[in-house]
């Protein structure tokens, strides 16, 4: 092999070991908590060396940043495709929630991962503060836009709010995890159903005679 192809192999080698960073770190994160977990922890479980993790990010904060990215278009990409496949609202949360309990099952959802990572500390890091604020911020517009689009299809009254009904379904959502979370009991995701699907009919056009 020549010195130039062994130039292109290290290079090639390079983005792969940076997936492989941010993944684990994506995972140690999540599932052990950003705080009890070290630059070390990152470099064990990607099998390279700690001077490696450095090559690829600034520090922990940094990589910390791109996990909330990665979290952030993952969960944007799974509910546009919930809502691109179901415009039909109750559809949509029943088929969201559906998802979120097999994720339960299998271990791989322990919660929001926006709100455990808040949770861990009294005071943010102001990078980190900002992103998670961005991130809710895009959260709620896409809640929203899909609100307008069932306002335009006629599902819902032409009063409804698509900035409230959107806050409402996003608290009921983070209100039913923390519960299960806190109890280990499976039942608060029901509930959490129950309660966004109420929320819902409470302003389908149906609705409007008993309302009036």
């Amino acid at each position: 092999m020549s010195k130039a192809d062994t130039v292109v192999g290290r290079r090639g080698r390079k983005p792969i070991l940076r997936r492989r960073l941010l993944e684990t770190g994506r995972d140690l994160f999540y599932k052990k908590g950003y705080y009890n977990t070290g630059v070390r922890d990152i470099a064990r479980g990607a099998r390279t060396a700690l001077s490696s993790f450095y090559d690829h990010f600034e520090s922990k904060e940094d990589l910390a940043l791109q996990y909330l990215l990665a979290e952030e278009a993952e969960m944007q990409h799974n509910l546009r495709a919930i809502m691109h496949k179901y415009p039909n609202m109750r559809d949509c949360f029943r088929a969201w929630i559906v998802a979120k309990k097999k994720d339960i099952r299998s271990g791989r959802f322990v919660g929001c991962p926006f709100a455990g990572f808040v949770y861990q500390s009294a005071r943010l890091q102001d990078e980190h503060r900002a992103e998670i604020t961005r991130i809710n911020r895009n959260w709620e517009h896409l809640l929203q836009q899909y609100v307008e689009s069932a306002i335009e299809s006629g599902q819902l009254r032409t009063d409804t709010s698509a900035r409230d009904l959107s806050r409402r379904i996003l608290m009921l959502y983070q209100g039913g995890v923390a519960g299960w979370r806190l109890t280990d009991n499976v039942q608060y995701i029901k509930l959490m159903e129950c309660a966004i699907l109420e929320e819902i009919d409470k302003h389908t056009s149906s609705n409007r005679g008993s309302r009036e």
